[in-house]
């Protein structure tokens, strides 16, 4: 009988190795991709080893209190595979693993499935392995097994066991440990279990999701920082007026382009260019090629954000989910201030990630998206780029001078499929597959379809009277098959280093490339600095700073990573970490709500 082969108790501590093992074998796996800043050590898994241990137990010590402790005790293991293996797939897409700030994305996971099922991978089944040896060992003996007695001597026993264990452990406390290390989820799930990691995740969603009000406290420790901020920036400047204000009155166009690394600019692959029109524009271009990746959870979303806001995106969940209908003296909103016409293109529906919402707010006039376009073809989230950008230019010759346009790009979306007649580089047989080269194959793509819309701006003779700013939303290749990378042989790929291209594009300038290190926050006030625009009491908090103010830089990473180009600065460093957490305090605080601000 299946209670004479497996008692209650040693089935328990069976499923108990079971779940600890996974979970270590997850840890393993999370710590290995590459967005992860903590590198995997046995020593300190076998640390952490009591309070997972603790963790663990203490959930399976509750099964004692049920009469089917033997399927309890399986269904906990399953619920616990489950959420490995989101965990999983969402650490791939998004760099963390699923979360309750995550939960609203779940609506738009359709749109974005072919990238999903693509970053799955097979040897995620494994945590499913002792799963289905349990479950045919339960449906043969299903006959044998009976009810037993609620038994809550064994319940404390454990509890007990585990309580002890866990406070032997941490005596400092658990909540405190956690605390220390929230910005760093791989850490955290590395210390306290992934289930651990859930657990105060689920405590910091519903303390967070209360009303937050913005204190007179709040108010002046924000307004320090942002004074702080500029008085360092002031002080560091060499030269605050080089290029100041030469593209004045200036149309500004601003590319958001998807998935576009610094490491394929001015790269062949087989003797062809791999960004051709791209690498044209250099000679009348400031071009900067280390602009870090500062994006959170929300990949393109948070680029948006950070490069219209100058403020850092949120340490965990998503803005354009959390807080949409948030006001913000967003840059399209000052360019509108000052008598521009602001309008976005997007080739595709409005109302993914709450983009209706929230681009109003930012402070756009017009949304044109799929409506307004027309296609036979799909890709991924929406229209090929090339119909987005031929179609996009009548509107945009409509619309009054100077005007503000913002171009989003979607072909280039992992997993970076085309259809064959896209695929114009040509290469061996056997990489036509090979997720590196559908990389490559794809930025090929899109940088021709960004040739074909600068020479429709010409013929339209727009172009003489409008500044080009293309960067890249966030890493591309690098973020999702890094190991293919790796393998690839591709030198150029491998020491990309998170760094994505920043070009201000005018056909009067003379090429220069400035090679300071910078990040996505400093997008807008280097190219403010450049339109010369009055200075508005509102525009003082911003996080970033003009680029062209000084020959060293630095950027502050999601996790509070912290690279510079200048050692010497190790005493300001501190400041400018904080500044994640003030901007969460902007954004949770709703700081721009009053209209009057």
């Amino acid at each position: 009988m299946m209670r004479v082969l497996v008692k209650d108790d040693i089935f328990v501590i069976l499923q108990l190795l079971g779940i600890m093992t996974k979970s270590f074998f997850f840890v393993y796996l999370a710590i290995h991709m590459t967005y992860s800043l903590t590198p995997f050590h046995l020593v300190d898994v076998l640390k952490s080893l009591p309070l997972h241990f603790s963790i663990y137990l203490t959930f399976l010590s509750f099964v004692f209190l049920t009469k089917r402790k033997i399927y309890m005790a399986f269904f906990l293991n399953v619920i616990v595979s489950i959420i490995l293996l989101m965990d999983l797939v969402y650490l791939r897409c998004f760099g963390v693993p699923t979360s309750f700030f995550s939960l609203k994305m779940i609506a738009y996971m359709g749109d974005v499935s072919d990238a999903v099922f693509d970053l799955y991978h097979g040897v995620y089944f494994l945590f499913f392995g002792d799963v289905i040896f349990w479950s045919l060992l339960l449906l043969i003996f299903r006959k044998s097994y009976s009810k037993t007695a609620i038994q809550g001597w064994k319940f404390f026993t454990y509890l007990t066991i585990a309580v002890v264990t866990g406070y032997a452990a941490y005596p400092e406390g658990l909540v405190q440990k956690v605390l220390s290390i929230k910005h760093r989820p791989i850490f955290a799930i590395q210390k306290v279990s992934p289930i651990g990691y859930h657990m105060f995740d689920s405590y910091e969603f519903f303390r967070s999701s209360q009303a937050i009000a913005f204190s007179d406290h709040d108010r002046k420790e924000v307004d320090q920082w942002f004074s702080q901020n500029r008085e360092i920036n002031k002080r560091l400047a060499t030269d605050e007026r080089l290029y100041k204000g030469i593209f004045q009155g200036k149309n500004v166009i601003f590319v958001h382009f998807e998935s576009l690394e610094n490491g394929v600019i001015n790269q062949r692959i087989h003797g062809q260019e791999i960004t051709p029109h791209l690498n044209r524009l250099l000679a009348h271009s400031f071009y900067f090629p280390r602009i870090k990746e500062q994006v959170g959870e929300g990949n393109s979303a948070d680029a948006e954000f950070t490069v219209f806001n100058s403020l850092y995106p949120l340490p965990q969940g998503i803005i354009s989910l959390r807080y949409p209908s948030n006001r913000y003296f967003a840059f399209p909103k000052e360019l509108a201030v000052n008598g521009y016409e602001t309008a976005a293109f997007l080739g595709m529906k409005a109302g993914f990630m709450n983009m209706a919402i929230v681009l109003p707010n930012y402070g756009f006039q017009k949304i044109f998206s799929l409506p307004f376009y027309q296609s036979n073809e799909k890709i991924g989230l929406g229209i090929p780029d090339q119909d987005m950008f031929d179609q996009s230019i009548p509107y945009i010759k409509s619309l009054k001078s100077p005007f503000f346009a913002y171009m989003i790009t979607l072909t280039n979306h992992v997993p970076y499929k085309l259809p064959p007649h896209m695929r114009t580089l040509t290469t061996a047989p056997r990489m036509k597959n090979d997720s590196v080269f559908r990389y490559i194959q794809s930025v090929h793509y899109a940088d021709q379809a960004l040739g074909s819309f600068i020479e429709g701006l010409r013929k339209e003779r727009l172009l003489d009277h409008t500044i080009l700013v293309i960067y890249g939303d966030h890493q591309g290749v690098n973020k999702y098959y890094a190991k293919d990378v790796q393998k690839s042989g591709h030198s150029w790929l491998k020491k990309n280093d998170k760094n994505l291209p920043l070009l201000i594009y005018h056909p009067s300038l003379k090429g220069v490339m400035l090679n300071q290190m910078g990040g996505q926050i400093d997008i807008l006030p280097t190219v403010h600095h450049l339109l010369g625009l009055p200075q508005d009491p509102r525009a003082a908090y911003r996080a970033g700073r003009n680029l062209f103010s000084s020959s060293k830089g630095f950027a502050v990473l999601r996790n509070q990573r912290y690279v510079s180009d200048d050692i010497s600065d190790g005493g300001i460093r501190h400041h400018r970490q904080k500044g994640i957490e003030i901007s969460t305090k902007v954004i949770q605080g709703n700081f721009f709500r009053d209209p009057n601000f």
